[in-house]
């Protein structure tokens, strides 16, 4: 079941993950965004992230302002290829380097948007672990300012230990509150957040409490 036609429509044909938000920057145009993780082309072979390298991109987004989901989620677009409008492109570098010693590749694990920027939290993976108990060097911010065709690595980070590894956000009472949880999810949940105004600012929303 491929409703989207994605492989046709944006070299996608096998992904992870599906992280949705409200992304909406105009009331009158309301829609979500749809972060996926590893993500292949026809070059998937079946192994999961780290595969066969041709096509394989580590995040790529899509964009939705379907509001009957009785036939399912429809894709409005994705971000795709400067030159190429049906290939949906990587939206966060990563080096792909399956070495387990360096950055492997760069998973969103939550997504918000304050104002009319977009922001990603992403988990650099060092390597997949054993026993789904992956590694990371470091988790940090992501955030657009153009409606997510481009992103900006903020370097507001928290390390390989951090309880921040992966996360979800909501937003509540003029705070955007951040759930996070050790890399592998093995670990108890934590809480913190900052106040939405501040999101905005780089140097204010670096500072979590």
């Amino acid at each position: 079941p491929n409703p989207n036609q994605t492989h046709i429509n944006y070299g996608l044909r096998a992904t992870d993950l599906g992280i949705v938000w409200d992304a909406t920057t105009d009331p009158n145009d309301k829609k979500v965004m749809i972060a996926f993780g590893d993500s292949y082309d026809d070059g998937w072979n079946g192994f999961g992230g780290g595969g066969d390298p041709d096509g394989w991109r580590s995040n790529l987004l899509a964009i939705s302002k379907d509001t009957n989901l009785e036939d399912g989620l429809t894709f409005s677009s994705m971000i795709t290829e400067e030159d190429n409008d049906n290939y949906a492109k990587e939206i966060i570098f990563s080096e792909k380097d399956t070495s387990g010693s360096g950055d492997f590749t760069a998973i969103p694990t939550a997504g918000i948007t304050v104002g009319d920027r977009h922001f990603i939290h992403y988990m650099q993976i060092r390597n997949w672990g054993a026993a789904g108990r992956w590694n990371t060097n470091f988790s940090e911010i992501a955030y657009s300012d153009d409606e997510g065709e481009n992103w900006t690595k903020s370097g507001v980070k928290w390390d390989a230990d951090s309880n921040f590894a992966q996360a979800a956000y909501v937003k509540h009472d003029g705070y955007v509150y951040m759930f996070g949880t050790p890399s592998g999810r093995f670990g108890g949940a934590y809480l913190a957040r900052v106040q939405e105004e501040n999101m905005l600012e780089k140097e204010s929303y670096a500072y979590w409490n």
